[in-house]
């Protein structure tokens, strides 16, 4: 949006919970016209089942509470894979997912001068949960990691240049 800042997920729709919801939608909430922009995926037989209790469609229909409006939601459709990666650098931040992080878009935007990602990296010895805090420290971007839900929320707004409250 003119003036506005681009938040934005592009993994797959399975990896998107309640968990990292609140955050998201707090840093939306507090950034004024912000948007975050996720990626369309169909789900097949091959995905997983998304979390119990979480579903994307009723969040896209309805308003999401405290001024934040659906609207700025904004679901991106598919696309070859360069443009794919090269999008990942219009966003202003690039908010990840957690327990199950991103693993390849990930990886091209930050080996492609991508958008600065922020991951966080809550205890958990799963690969599957660590995988963006390690990359990003493997990029010398240790600072985008937080290791708590609050601490993500108040850096994505940091990080937007609105001032923390």
């Amino acid at each position: 949006p003119p003036g506005g800042l681009v938040f934005a997920s592009f993994v797959q729709r399975w990896k998107l919970n309640p968990i990292m919801w609140a955050p998201w939608t707090n840093a939306l909430r507090r950034v004024p016209r912000s948007v975050l922009w996720l990626l369309q995926h169909p789900l097949d037989a091959s995905d997983p089942p998304p979390p119990e209790g979480f579903a994307l469609s009723a969040l896209l229909r309805a308003e999401l509470g405290g001024g934040v409006h659906s609207r700025r939601l904004v679901v991106m459709g598919r696309q070859p894979l360069e443009w794919h990666v090269r999008r990942t650098g219009l966003a202003d931040l690039i908010v990840d997912t957690w327990p199950y992080t991103a693993h390849t878009t990930l990886a091209d935007a930050v080996w492609r001068d991508g958008a600065p990602w922020l991951a966080l990296g809550a205890s958990e010895d799963r690969m599957d949960s660590l995988l963006s805090s390690a990359c990003l420290a493997s990029a010398g971007a240790l600072p985008l990691v937080t290791h708590s839900l609050r601490g993500f929320e108040d850096m994505a707004v940091a990080l937007s240049g609105t001032p923390i409250r």
